[in-house]
C-alpha cells in the first residue's frame, strides 16, 4: 500500500511541473532600484542560480526521494514467528519472504527513476538563472532637452555618413554648430559660417540648413539687410542665401554675390528637398513682417523649384500652407505657418511647419501631406502632432527631421523654451530637443514627444540597433483597452488613448511574450509606463528562453513616462535570445490593472 502512494506522489509531482506562462519567476528580493539604475553599482557575482525557485515546490523534489529511502530500509520483509513450523511450512514462508523482498525491490526501483524523472522535469522548470542588471552605459541613451545648449533657435541635424557623426546647426551668431555621435552630447565646433565680400547679409542670420550634395555640403539660410521700400517696421528684408563647404562644419562661404532667393518681400526658414527624380524644391515661409492676408501680419509656407545646378528658381512659388484651423490661430493679430520642412516617405510628401508666435506656448508643430512635392498639401485632422504642455515644455517648434545611422528611424529635431513660465519675451532662450518621429502603417504621423526623459541612442550608433521587424508579441493577461501590438508601434505619448496604450489585468499565471524571428544578442529592454503613475505598473521582470531571469525593477513612482530599462550587461558573452517573456506587478492591489505605452528591444548585434 505504502508503495503505491509513493508512485503516486511521485506521478502527481511530475504533472504539476508544467512549463509556460503561469510559471512565473519567484518575487525578487532584490530592494526597488531607480528606473535608470544608473547608480546601483554592477552585481560582482553576476550569474547566480535562482534558489528560491528551486525549493519553492517541497513535495515535489523531497517526497520521492524520502519515498524511495522508506521502502528500502523501513519496510524490510517480515520474518516468521513459528518456531514450529515444519520444513515445508518453513520452505514456503521463504519463497513467500523471497517474492515479497524482490516485489518491494522492484517498486523502490520505479519509485526512485519516478524521483530522479520528477527531480529533473522540476529542474528545468525551475531553476531560472538569475542575473543582475548591469550598469546601465550612459553612452547609450539621451536626454531631451538638450539644456548645456542655450540660447540657440530652429535647430537642424544633418547626419553625416562619411564622418558617422550628426552636425547640428542654429539660429545664434554665425549659425553656430555641434557634433554628435549619438544625441547623447554635443561638441561645439564654433561658427559654421564666414562672411565675405559677397555675403548679402548684414544682420538677422537666422535658420540654418545643410545638405550633403554632390560631394560637398550646401548651407540655405535667411539674412537681412536695409532695404528701400521694405514694410517692415524695421526696414529690413530677408532674403534666402546658398553658401558652401568642403567640411560638415564649415566654414560656409557663400556661392554667389547674391542670394539665391530674393523677391520683393521678405523670405525666412528655407528647406530643401532632393527628390528621387533628380529635381530640388526650395520650401521658405513668406514672412508676416511684409505680408498682409485678410487684414492681418501673416506667416505662409511656400515652395518653388530650384535649378538643377542650384543656381536660382524654376518656375513660380506656389502657396502651400496658410493659418485657418482653430490651433492655428492662438497668437491673434498675427499669424504664422513657418518653419518648412519637407520629407518623402512610401511615396508621400509631408510638409512639417509650425504655427504661432514662437515665444508663445501655443507655438506647435503640425503637418500636411500630399501626392507631389507642390501639393496640394492637406492638413491633419490630428494637428497639432507636437505641443508642450506648458509645464514640463513649452514653445515647441520649428522642425527638421533626421534618420539614425541605419535609416530605419526618423528623429524630429526643434527647439523648447528653457524657461516655461515665459509666454511673451521674443529673445527668450531657447533649447534643443530630439524626439522619435514616427510614421504610422495608414500614413499619418506621431511624436513621441515632446518628451523630458531618457530614451535610447539612435538605432545604428555605437553597434546597437532597435529590433522593429520581425518581433511578434502577444500578451496572456486579459485584455482591458487596446492590444499589446500597440507596444511595438514605435510612439511614446502622453495622451491616454487606445490607438498607442495596451491596458490589462495583472494576473498571476499571465505574461506578454516577445518573439524574435531570429536570435538576437539583447543589450536592453526599454518599457514604458504611461505619465499617470497610478496607471502604470509597479514593477516588471524579464524571462530569456526559460533560462535567464533579469531580476526586477520598478517604474518611477513620480515621474510616470519615464520608461524601465532592464539592462542585459550581464548575461554570458554571445548570449542570443528567441524569446522574452515579462511578469508585471501591479502598483495598486486594489485595481489589479496596468498600462503600458511602448517597448523597445536594443540589440549589440543584428542577426
Amino acid at each position: 500500500m505504502k508503495q503505491r502512494k509513493i508512485i503516486a506522489l511521485c506521478l502527481l509531482a511530475a504533472a504539476l511541473a508544467l512549463p509556460g506562462c503561469g510559471e512565473k519567476p519567484a518575487p525578487d528580493t532584490q530592494p526597488p532600484a531607480s528606473s535608470a539604475d544608473t547608480s546601483a553599482p554592477t552585481v560582482s557575482a553576476e550569474v547566480t542560480t535562482a534558489s528560491a525557485e528551486v525549493t519553492t515546490d517541497t513535495d515535489a523534489t523531497s517526497v520521492p526521494a524520502t519515498a524511495g529511502t522508506s521502502a528500502a530500509t523501513t519496510e524490510p520483509p517480515e520474518a516468521t514467528t513459528e518456531t514450529t513450523a515444519t520444513a515445508a511450512t518453513a520452505e514456503a514462508t521463504a519463497d513467500t519472504t523471497a517474492a515479497t523482498s524482490a516485489a518491494t525491490s522492484a517498486a523502490t526501483s520505479a519509485a526512485d527513476t519516478t524521483a530522479a524523472t520528477s527531480a529533473t522535469t522540476e529542474k528545468k522548470v525551475n531553476e531560472l538563472i538569475d542575473i543582475a542588471n548591469s550598469r546601465q552605459n550612459g553612452a547609450d541613451y539621451f536626454v531631451s532637452p538638450y539644456r548645456q545648449i542655450s540660447h540657440i533657435g530652429d535647430p537642424f541635424v544633418l547626419y553625416d555618413e562619411a564622418s558617422g557623426k550628426y552636425y547640428m546647426y542654429c539660429t545664434g551668431g554665425k549659425f553656430r554648430c555641434w557634433s554628435s555621435d549619438t544625441f547623447k552630447s554635443w561638441t561645439e565646433l564654433g561658427d559654421a559660417y564666414t562672411e565675405t565680400e559677397k555675403s548679402f547679409g548684414t544682420q538677422n542670420y537666422w535658420a540654418p540648413e545643410v545638405y550633403k550634395w554632390n560631394g560637398a555640403y550646401y548651407m540655405v539660410y535667411s539674412a537681412a539687410r536695409k532695404v528701400e521700400g521694405s514694410l517692415s517696421s524695421t526696414g529690413l528684408r530677408h532674403s534666402i542665401g546658398l553658401a558652401k563647404a568642403d567640411n560638415p562644419a564649415g566654414p560656409f562661404t557663400d556661392v554667389y554675390d547674391h542670394p539665391l532667393f530674393a523677391p520683393d518681400y521678405s523670405v525666412i526658414d528655407a528647406s530643401l528637398l532632393f527628390d528621387d527624380d533628380g529635381k530640388i524644391y526650395l520650401y521658405y515661409a513668406r514672412d508676416c513682417s511684409e505680408n498682409v492676408v485678410d487684414g492681418k501680419k501673416t506667416s505662409q509656407v511656400y515652395g518653388i523649384e530650384l535649378a538643377s545646378d542650384l543656381s536660382g528658381t524654376v518656375g513660380e512659388p506656389v502657396l502651400l500652407a496658410t493659418p485657418t484651423s482653430a490651433w492655428e490661430l492662438k497668437s491673434g493679430g498675427t499669424l504664422w505657418n513657418e518653419g518648412p520642412c519637407v520629407f518623402k516617405q512610401n511615396g508621400t510628401y509631408y510638409l512639417l511647419f509650425t504655427a504661432n508666435y514662437y515665444a508663445s506656448a501655443a507655438y506647435s508643430v503640425g503637418y500636411a501631406t500630399a501626392s507631389s512635392p507642390l501639393g496640394t498639401y492637406t492638413k491633419a485632422a490630428e494637428n497639432p502632432i507636437l505641443i508642450g504642455d506648458g509645464k514640463k515644455t513649452s514653445g515647441t517648434g520649428h522642425c527638421s527631421v533626421t534618420r539614425s545611422p541605419d535609416g530605419s528611424e526618423l528623429y524630429l529635431v526643434y527647439h523648447s523654451h528653457a524657461d516655461v513660465t515665459q509666454t511673451t519675451n521674443p529673445v527668450a532662450n531657447r533649447t534643443p530637443c530630439f524626439d522619435k518621429l514616427v510614421v504610422r502603417p495608414d500614413g499619418s504621423l506621431a511624436v513621441s514627444g515632446p518628451s523630458v526623459y531618457m530614451q535610447p541612442i539612435p538605432s545604428g550608433a555605437n553597434g546597437l540597433y532597435k529590433k522593429y521587424s520581425g518581433v511578434k508579441i502577444t500578451s496572456s493577461y486579459p485584455t482591458l483597452n487596446g492590444s499589446a501590438e500597440n507596444l511595438l508601434d514605435g510612439v511614446v505619448t502622453s495622451k491616454l488613448g487606445d490607438a498607442d496604450l495596451y491596458r490589462f489585468e495583472v494576473t498571476a499565471d499571465g505574461c506578454i511574450t516577445l518573439e524574435f524571428d531570429s536570435a538576437v544578442e539583447l543589450s536592453a529592454l526599454w518599457i514604458w509606463g504611461t505619465e499617470h503613475v497610478t496607471l502604470s505598473p509597479k514593477s516588471v521582470s524579464a524571462v530569456l528562453d526559460d533560462t535567464y531571469r533579469l531580476r526586477a525593477k520598478n517604474f518611477s513612482a513620480v515621474e510616470g513616462q519615464t520608461p524601465v530599462v532592464l539592462t542585459c550587461g550581464n548575461l554570458p558573452a554571445g548570449t542570443q535570445t528567441k524569446t522574452v517573456k515579462l511578469y508585471f506587478e501591479a502598483a495598486s492591489a486594489a485595481s489589479g490593472t496596468a498600462t503600458l505605452c511602448e517597448i523597445v528591444v536594443v540589440a549589440g548585434q543584428q542577426k
